[in-house]
């Protein structure tokens, strides 16, 4: 029979780190005045920019997120409880 190893610590780091990483999702557009901060030149611009297609993207960013996440705590919790029903299985015997 084939040995599956399947990472359960790795995937609760994994999904820490996405969840931590959600967090700065959902943080607020660029803080304050962008003219002010940045100016009017290229740069300001580009900050401005960035600012505009950020908030465009954040929510399609975090809702694929949230379903990545949600599928690596799937992956892991299914495996621990195969993991665990073999485990009882072999005790009850």
């Amino acid at each position: 029979m084939a040995e599956i190893v399947v990472p359960g610590t790795a995937l609760e780091e994994a999904s820490a780190a996405l969840s931590e990483m959600l967090t700065f999702v959902d943080s607020d557009r660029i803080p304050g005045d962008i003219l002010t901060a940045f100016g009017s030149d290229a740069i300001g611009e580009a900050a401005r920019d960035f600012d505009g297609r950020w908030g465009d993207g954040r929510f399609q960013l975090k809702r694929q997120g949230e379903d990545i996440r949600e599928s690596i705590e799937q992956i892991r919790s299914g495996f621990q409880k195969i993991d665990d029903d073999a485990a009882a299985s072999l005790e009850a015997k």
